[in-house]
């Protein structure tokens, strides 16, 4: 967090670390010992978000000098005050994220206030005439989801906090909701999530609160029925870390399991087997099978390139050597993922991400001849968290879903304004 001048310039303040001692500090720009803050050291620091500036709250006839700082408040980021003697209490209460105040001599105060709103929208696999369409906005908020194979159903999460998630179904003709799961949650890691072929059950990825996402893992897979009743769950750590597909009968969740190898769980008794080994020095991630099950598409990542590939399935699900095996994004594509095929087995859509900006691209592929056909096209962009969210939560992935119709896909809607207000 960068530090913030005095408002007669003779001090200084800042986040940071004196001997052993960590807290908010109060430094004479002379020369002299810092004084801490009390109460800094708990939890006011963890609340704080780093890339923005303290502040300095003036004195006046009916309060002290006091510090102005954007502390992490619920699912929202507000404005507080934390007085000399360590008092803390909040001046703003909006929604969103704000920031970057400035304080006159008068007590005047400008801010900002960032609201981000996590999306999903989707476009129409083929446009008549050539025609570029427009996205559509499917469901928001909404964070990672899952589409089923009519286009009728979407099944996404939806934080109501740092800690509290629901996974929601939506009926996309009629726009009605309704939450069919309801945890206390860590992170992003959770509700990532992959409706059946039939649509009428949905696998999602639970991080329990107080789990870490590095070992030792705390994962659980869980199953809900869309129909109602409570779901299923059973701690898999990394031995099944995520579900990414259904085989298309219905039969086995494929995805990804320990040391980057692909294995397949059985939903009746989560029983995991691996079914593509690790290739050495490399990771293989998110799979998911062609529409018609002959082929598996995957991400392959090794040498700081994170590629998509695809490769041809045997009858036990598992895949014809790797030396069979098909790359599909181009050299020049150093970071690709989430690739899903088309129905008709025609295309395969994926995320490019390159300097923290994302595309949604489309690779041509022929099946009959196992090979890529073209170069890949750019779809349409897909707007990414900030820094905000990153500090607050994790940064949460983009996600492809493809339906017989429609391509769907994640972004983010950013919203900013200047505000105003006096402090007393």
């Amino acid at each position: 967090m960068p530090p913030g001048w005095s408002t007669d310039g003779q001090r200084l303040a800042l986040l940071g670390k004196c001997g052993n001692d960590y807290g908010i500090f109060v430094s004479p720009r002379q020369g002299g010992t810092p004084f801490k803050i009390p109460g800094s050291t708990e939890e006011v620091p963890k609340r704080l978000i780093p890339a923005t500036r303290i502040q300095w709250y003036p004195a006046s006839g009916r309060s002290s000098e006091a510090l102005i700082i954007p502390v992490r408040n619920g699912d929202s980021v507000n404005l507080f005050r934390i007085g000399m003697d360590g008092t803390f209490s909040p001046i703003t209460q909006g929604t969103g994220r704000e920031s970057e105040a400035s304080v006159a001599g008068n007590g005047e105060m400008v801010f900002t206030r960032a609201e981000y709103h996590p999306s999903i929208w989707s476009l129409p696999i083929e446009t008549g005439a050539g025609l570029p369409a427009l996205p559509k906005k499917e469901a928001s908020p909404a964070m990672l989801f899952t589409v089923s194979q009519d286009g009728s159903k979407l099944v996404f999460g939806r934080f109501a906090g740092l800690t509290q998630g629901e996974l929601v179904a939506r009926d996309v003709a009629s726009r009605t909701e309704a939450v069919i799961a309801s945890h206390v949650v860590t992170g992003l890691g959770s509700f990532w999530s992959q409706l059946s072929p039939d649509g009428g059950q949905v696998v999602y990825r639970l991080v329990p609160r107080g789990s870490s996402m590095g070992p030792p893992f705390n994962i659980n897979q869980c199953l809900v029925s869309l129909g109602g009743g409570a779901p299923r769950c059973l701690e898999t750590s990394a031995r099944f870390n995520l579900g990414s597909g259904w085989r298309p009968d219905g039969s086995r969740i494929v995805g990804e399991c320990e040391n980057g190898a692909i294995c397949e769980m059985d939903p009746s008794d989560w029983s995991v087997r691996q079914i593509v080994p690790k290739p050495p020095g490399t990771e293989l991630l998110y799979p998911s099978y062609s529409w018609d099950g002959k082929w598996m598409t995957f991400m392959q990542r090794g040498g700081g390139v994170t590629a998509i590939a695809m490769a041809s399935v045997r009858d036990d699900g598992s895949l014809f050597p790797q030396a069979q095996w098909v790359r599909l994004s181009p050299p020049e594509i150093k970071a690709a993922s989430r690739p899903r095929f088309t129905h008709d087995g025609k295309s395969i859509f994926y995320i490019r991400n390159e300097g923290g900006v994302q595309h949604l691209m489309r690779q041509r592929v022929d099946l009959a001849l196992g090979r890529p056909l073209a170069p890949p096209v750019d779809v349409a962009p897909v707007q990414i968290y900030a820094a905000w969210f990153a500090d607050s939560l994790g940064s949460p992935p983009s996600t492809v879903q493809v339906s017989t119709t429609r391509v769907f896909f994640n972004s983010v809607e950013l919203r900013g304004n200047v505000w105003a207000t006096r402090l007393y």
